[in-house]
Formats: structure tokens, sequence, C-alpha cells
């Protein structure tokens, strides 16, 4: 516990006694102490071991098993197969797709190497943030990351895109996230502030509502001014309207 009394406040005090025309008999004196806890107000941080039990329950959460240092492409390449079928110019099937998020039938691991060849990447080293911006040049994609050695929070964000791969980092090694409402126990998830959330009317974007009218121009994206407020159909956030 922590307080604002110290044992200098409290010889000063019985100076400044003794030193004053009162009589005071040391011996029959008692001090009495109150000690208050001052709150703090912030944001509660989780502790380890429940983080750890947060994200290993987590069924939206992909786990990459992988013998080589190449978890994070790896992880991309699995976020990206939730967002299309066509990977690297390849048309995957259905079952091919299973194979490559689970790591079967060497499918995944041989992407991972096309990936890298194609950067130009051709050791066997752990990925930094500087090459996971070449792959969201090359893949025309945005990758974010969240850590869990920093509770959670948001670590990399990467240039402005509509296709999100989101990765979750722990002790160097990645896994994927495929879907972030979940991940947040959340119905809804706003991709461009980053926050969950239950009720559609409520939320109200934090980067604003114009940015995604800029990035999505789908036909049910027109600007109808009778209305005060629509929805976007792909990321369920609300555009305000007449603003």
């Amino acid at each position: 516990m922590t307080s604002n009394v110290s044992g200098r406040k409290i010889l000063n005090k019985i100076c400044s006694i003794l030193t004053s025309d009162q009589s005071v008999n040391i011996d029959e004196t008692v001090f009495n102490f109150q000690v208050v806890i001052i709150p703090k107000g912030g944001k509660p941080k989780p502790s380890w071991e429940y983080l750890d039990l947060f994200t290993k329950n987590k069924k939206c959460v992909i786990q990459i098993n992988n013998e080589d240092e190449l978890c994070c492409p790896r992880a991309i390449i699995v976020g990206l197969s939730y967002k299309t079928d066509v990977i690297l110019g390849h048309k995957l099937t259905d079952s091919q797709i299973k194979d490559l998020r689970h790591g079967r039938n060497n499918i995944q691991t041989r992407f991972t190497k096309e990936l890298c060849q194609k950067l130009e990447i051709y050791d066997n080293r752990p990925f930094t943030y500087r090459d996971i911006e070449n792959i969201e040049t090359f893949l025309n994609i945005q990758v974010k990351v969240v850590n869990v050695d920093n509770f959670c929070e948001i670590d990399y964000s990467g240039k402005e895109n509509r296709i999100k791969i989101y990765l979750l980092k722990k002790n160097e090694h990645f896994n994927t996230i495929y879907s972030m409402s979940s991940f947040m126990e959340r119905v809804y998830y706003c991709e461009l502030c980053d926050t969950g959330y239950n009720n559609k009317t409520k939320h109200v974007c934090k980067k604003g509502p114009w940015l995604k009218w800029n990035l999505c121009n789908e036909d049910y994206h027109i600007q109808d001014l009778r209305k005060e407020k629509q929805f976007c159909q792909e990321c369920d956030i609300v555009l305000i309207l007449n603003v």
C-alpha cells in the first residue's frame, strides 16, 4: 500500500509539537494513522495467465505449426485464403484451401516458399515488419498485427487497404486471426478504428464515416441524402450522412 505519510513527516510533526507552547507527555501519546489508497484510473490490464487462456481457446485463431522460421508469411498466406481462392495466381479448390489452412499436404509450405522467392528472400530467417510491408505491397493487402505480449494491442498496421489480414503475435511467433469480431467477443468489428461493438446504431467510427465511403465504391454505397444513416453491408459500419 502507498500513502502520503512518511517517517520524515511524522518526525516534523513531533518536532513542531515539542517546540510549541503545548505541554505534551510523550509516554502517554498515541498516534493514530489512517492510510488512504488513492485509486488510479486507466485501462485494466489482464494477467498473462488470462491472456494465454484467452488466445489459446479462440476458435477464430488458426495455429501455424512450422519447423522453419517462416511463420509470418505462412500466417499471411492462410489469412489470404479467407479473402480469396486465388493465391499467388493459383486458383484453389475447397479441399486445397482446407489443406492450406491446416498445413496438410505440404501446400502451405509450397506457397510460402513461392512467396519468399517472389520477394527475393532466400534465407530462412524470421520476418520483420519491414518484410511485412513488402508483402503488403506485393499482394496489395493490409496486415495488422495483434501482439499478445503487449496485452493484445495492435502493434503494426499497414497502409489502408480494403483487404485486411490480421495476425496474432506471441513470443515472436505468428498465427492467423480470421475473425476479429469473434476474437474481441463482439457481434461486429470496425476495421477502420479497430473497435468491437454490439450495436450498429451506437457505434461511431473514430476515424470518421467518410473514410469508409471513399474506400468502398460498391453500388449500395450510393449516397442518399434523404436518409440520415445507412449501413455498409460489407463491414457493418454506420455511414452518417448530412454531417
